[in-house]
């Protein structure tokens, strides 16, 4: 009789079954969370790095602005699909005493800021709760040098 009270009865399985099944949806939304969080740490540093090959670039060829964008276009994210993520790039040039100034006539001495957008990021928790998934951006200047 002892060894037919330590099996479980039917109700206690059941309610057993109930825990797992909550704790197995808390453990599957975080687990969603931490890649959604590394895959957008991931895309923010692939995007940064592509708007610092831009603006390397422009640094040297401001008045270039196509050049500009084939850099931060070969070197950004990628999406899924394999294409580039990058959906917006922005360029702009000041003097050195910091006025604006067309890309076209900036000298030497002066900065140019590209600026790299990703939108609409999406996510996993973004897909399970039918929400849009968010905007990337980063922006780098630098200093512009040995203009030709």
């Amino acid at each position: 009789m002892a060894a037919r009270h330590a099996l479980l009865t039917d109700n206690e399985r059941g309610a057993s079954l109930v825990e797992m099944a909550f704790a197995m949806l808390f453990l599957a939304l975080l687990l969603a969370g931490v890649v959604d969080v590394s895959r957008a740490f991931y895309s923010h540093i692939a995007l940064t790095n592509a708007a610092r090959e831009g603006a390397r670039y422009g640094s040297r060829f401001p008045y270039h602005a196509t050049g500009i964008r084939e850099a931060v276009i070969r070197d950004g994210p990628v999406n899924s699909l394999g294409d580039t993520a990058v959906t917006n790039i922005a360029i702009a040039c000041t003097t050195a005493s910091g006025s604006n100034i067309a890309c076209a006539s900036v000298s030497s001495g002066g900065y140019i800021r590209v600026t790299a957008t990703v939108g609409n990021l999406d996510t996993i928790m973004s897909n399970v709760l039918g929400v849009d998934g968010f905007v990337l951006r980063s922006s780098t200047t630098m200093i512009v040098f040995g203009v030709d």
